[in-house]
Order: C-alpha cells, then sequence, then structure tokens
C-alpha cells in the first residue's frame, strides 16, 4: 500500500495533549504513553520536555510572515533614495552591510523596497540649472502669470530634429531573446520640423531642410506663422539664440502681436514639447527612409491633432483651458 504524506501534518488537539501530559503525570512512561494514544514517542517526549520548561502544552503557531531584518532602518533606507534615487540592489546591500551590519539577500531587498512603493521606473530628466536662484525666480513668476494668460491667444512655437533613420524604440520577440531593428547607419538624411501650438489646433508646420537659425526663423515666422495670427496674439517660444533675432519681434509687433520668452531650462513650460513627442512617436512608426516619405508622415501626425488633444496638452502644462 503507497502512502502519501503531507508536509504540513495536521496538529493533534489540545484535547489529546491533556490527556499525553495527564498519563506521564500518573507515571506512565513515553513509549507506554505513546502506545495507548497511538502517537509518535518522540511527540510525548516533546511535549513532556516543554511542559518542564515552560509550563505550556498547546500547539504552537506556525507559518506566517516574519519581520524582515530591514524593519529597524526602514526610514533609513528611505532617505538614502531621496538624497540619490538611482541607487542599484547591490550598492544598498553594500551599504547595509558597512554602514548598519546588516547581511541581507538582493531579493528580500527587492521585496522589502516593493512594499514600501519604491520600484525602479525611468527617470524623468530635468536641467539642473533650475536649481540656480534666479532660473527659480524667473520660473515661479511665470507660474503665477498663467492663470491671466487667454489660452485663445496663445501660440507656442519650436522645432525638433528628424531623420530617415528613426523607428519604434520598442518591439516584440520571444522571452530570452533580443528583439532585433534594422535602421541606416550610412547615408541618411536629417531635417528640423518646426510648427506652432494653439488651444485647438497644431498649425503652421514646416520642414527645413537643415538646423535652424535666425534668418531661417524669420522666414518661417513671416511665410507660415504670420498667417495664422490675429492682432493680440501672444507668440511663446523658448530662449534658443535663432529665437531671439530682433527683426522678428518687429514682424510680429507689426502684426499686433506680442513675442515673449520663456524661462530659462523650462522645457516643461511649453505645451508644444509633448505636441512633439506625439509628431515624433507617429514618424517613428512610418519607417520613412525617404525624405517625401518624412514629409507625408509629418503632414499625417500634424493632421492627428485634435481641439481636444490641443486642450488636454495645455492642461498638461498647466495653462487655464477654459
Amino acid at each position: 500500500m503507497k502512502v502519501q504524506f503531507s508536509f504540513w501534518m495536521k496538529a493533534y488537539s489540545q484535547d489529546l495533549r491533556e490527556r499525553i501530559i495527564k498519563a506521564r503525570q500518573d507515571g506512565a512512561g513515553a513509549g507506554e504513553t505513546a502506545k495507548r494514544y497511538g502517537v509518535c514517542k518522540r511527540t510525548v517526549e516533546r511535549y513532556w520536555k516543554r511542559v518542564n520548561e515552560t509550563g505550556q502544552y498547546a500547539e504552537l503557531r506556525r507559518g506566517g510572515r516574519r519581520v524582515s531584518r530591514l524593519k529597524p532602518y526602514l526610514e533609513t533606507l528611505r532617505g538614502w533614495i531621496e538624497v540619490q534615487n538611482d541607487l542599484t540592489l547591490a550598492e544598498m546591500l553594500v551599504r547595509l552591510r558597512g554602514e548598519l551590519g546588516v547581511c541581507i539577500k538582493r531579493q528580500a531587498l527587492w521585496h522589502q523596497l516593493n512594499r514600501l512603493g519604491l520600484t525602479r521606473i525611468k527617470k524623468t530628466l530635468h536641467a539642473a540649472e533650475q536649481d540656480r536662484a534666479d532660473v527659480k525666480e524667473a520660473r515661479q513668476r511665470w507660474r503665477e502669470s498663467q492663470p491671466s494668460l487667454p489660452a485663445e491667444k496663445l501660440v507656442f512655437i519650436d522645432e525638433t530634429g528628424l531623420n530617415t533613420k528613426m523607428t519604434r524604440l520598442r518591439g516584440r520577440c520571444a522571452r530570452g531573446r533580443r528583439c532585433v531593428g534594422r535602421i541606416p547607419h550610412g547615408h541618411y538624411k536629417t531635417c528640423t520640423a518646426i510648427a506652432a501650438l494653439r488651444h485647438d489646433r497644431l498649425c503652421a508646420p514646416f520642414v527645413i531642410d537643415g538646423a535652424m537659425n535666425g534668418e531661417m526663423f524669420l522666414a518661417y515666422v513671416e511665410k507660415q506663422l504670420l498667417p495664422e495670427l490675429a492682432p493680440g496674439d501672444i507668440v511663446i517660444c523658448d530662449n534658443l539664440s535663432a529665437h531671439k533675432n530682433p527683426a522678428v519681434k518687429k514682424l510680429l509687433e507689426k502684426h499686433g502681436c506680442q513675442l515673449r520668452h520663456l524661462p530659462a531650462y523650462s522645457p516643461d513650460l511649453n505645451p508644444i514639447e509633448q505636441a512633439f513627442s506625439k509628431l515624433k512617436s507617429d514618424v517613428r512608426g512610418s519607417c520613412a527612409r525617404q525624405y517625401e516619405p518624412l514629409i507625408h508622415a509629418v503632414a499625417c501626425s500634424v493632421r492627428s491633432f485634435t481641439p481636444k488633444l490641443c486642450k488636454n496638452l495645455f492642461a498638461h502644462a498647466n495653462y487655464a483651458t477654459n
């Protein structure tokens, strides 16, 4: 007959434990008691030893979560991560061992960080210069003025680089294998896309064969942007040197518009940055390897910007949209 054993045996009842202890107290031997109640002799000996040492013979608690050795140091661990949020598990293990004398396995540390909600994610990089006092003050002044800026009058302009070797950065493949993609590494073409974002549309798109400069920016404003503007509009751009051509400001003021520059090192205050993120994603998906297909991909992406999407881009950058 084949007997199956379970890893966890069911504990003996409290009534049986009491009878075993009573038999031993009455003078019965361990072997005699085990035979009388159908248990192992070692069980009788263990119960009798516990009674003599602690006076207890009730069932002991089994299983349950053990307290982590990191529990007294959780705030210290959190403080390390606040100071340097890209610490690796290996680096934390070294510090735990060297500074606190705590030896713990990598998996246990990972589980503890996960319970604290400290997951490992991609960094969002900001300019370190944003911590300068003058930049902080300029950014604060701009943010305070944002609610008073009429959304229907705001026109954000910027440019972004494109090329004919762009492709999607992620794909799918079998687990454990590399997802391989192929792009041209020899001859490819680069260009600059520039556009203007309003609260209800992406307008005045233009692609330049080369890099942006002051002369090209003036030509763009005069030929592409001005037809999209109305008196009272506020044109906003960053502090790129090409955007500071004095002729551009004169041209806009002559048309009844204003030109304002964002605080330095503040791309997060320009909602067109997120618009260009979508545009570049669309161009990557097209895998255009020639100049004409690239222009077509840009045109298709521009047409996909709905009023609702543009409004959401404004709101994401904390500009009033009502």
